[in-house]
């Protein structure tokens, strides 16, 4: 099968709706073997260009093989992203990529780029930044359920503010975050509480409960890495992205928090942490 698509993967919630749509025109195929061949489009958002090679991930765990034929100009971007590996196929110009190795490259991927963004930070929250990064990483190893997890690293310019952004992105293709949380707290009442909500609604809730400090599917006092990552990018003018099934989550430059709903659902967890490079401040740790 193969599926061509001329959509726009540049930013925004029509962006996110996109990969959904693509994402379930993949797990909807009765063929094996799924190509899917992109026509030139002006921009392609770091963030999408992630996600798109993510659509192998996911193609592995629905047991499809996946390629994407790519233009010149995006398959360019693909190769600059060196977390994914990549491998070039004679047949027909189509591209894979794969799961990264293991945790413990994740981690010292973290390291390097966290040390590398140029962000002045107390070696204390250095320390912490890896740390809670490294427990999102393993939380969608933990909750999903799934072999498929991949993170990413890259940079992203601003145009209009000539702000220049790094990014810290995990995709995984298991259950994710609100399924995770919607069996941990309602293991027998489920029921109940969907009659009475919309099922977005009931996603959104599981949402806004995960993000809630001190809240944790582990059980006890934890839970903080979250909330923390949120702090940190509000203080620093970050982006928070999280979409799982119905749920597009941000938390914008302002700190402001929104919840938009898509009309299709989103395979899979992503999350991603924008950090705004920020050369002429210092960042440390409240009580430092």
């Amino acid at each position: 099968m193969e599926i061509t698509t001329s959509r726009k993967f540049s930013k925004g919630k029509s962006a996110f709706e996109n990969i959904a749509r693509l994402q379930n025109q993949i797990c909807g195929s009765k063929d094996k073997d799924v190509i899917i061949s992109f026509k030139e489009s002006k921009r392609y958002g770091q963030s999408f260009i992630f996600l798109l090679g993510c659509l192998t991930m996911l193609g592995a765990q629905e047991d499809k093989n996946v390629k994407l034929r790519l233009p010149e100009r995006l398959e360019h971007k693909f190769r600059g992203m060196s977390i994914l590996d990549y491998e070039k196929h004679s047949t027909n110009g189509a591209h894979s990529f794969f799961q990264i190795k293991d945790a413990n490259d994740l981690i010292g991927l973290i390291q390097d780029n966290i040390q590398g963004v140029p962000i002045e930070m107390s070696d204390k929250l250095t320390e912490t930044m890896v740390s809670l990064i490294a427990e999102i990483y393993n939380n969608a190893r933990d909750h999903s359920q799934s072999n498929y997890i991949i993170g990413g690293c890259y940079r992203k310019s601003r145009t209009k503010s000539h702000s220049h952004r790094f990014s810290l992105s995990c995709y995984d293709a298991g259950i994710g975050i609100i399924e995770s949380v919607a069996e941990y707290l309602l293991p027998i009442s489920r029921k109940d509480i969907e009659d009475i909500l919309t099922p977005e609604l009931f996603q959104q809730r599981m949402l806004a409960w995960a993000l809630k400090r001190g809240n944790s599917t582990k059980g006890g006092p934890r839970g903080l890495g979250m909330s923390m990552l949120l702090d940190f990018a509000k203080v620093n003018h970050g982006i928070v992205t999280i979409c799982d099934q119905n749920i597009l989550f941000q938390q914008l430059e302002t700190g402001r928090r929104s919840y938009h709903i898509m009309p299709e659902p989103f395979r899979g967890c992503f999350f991603e942490i924008e950090i705004v490079d920020d050369p002429d401040r210092r960042y440390m740790l409240r009580g430092e």
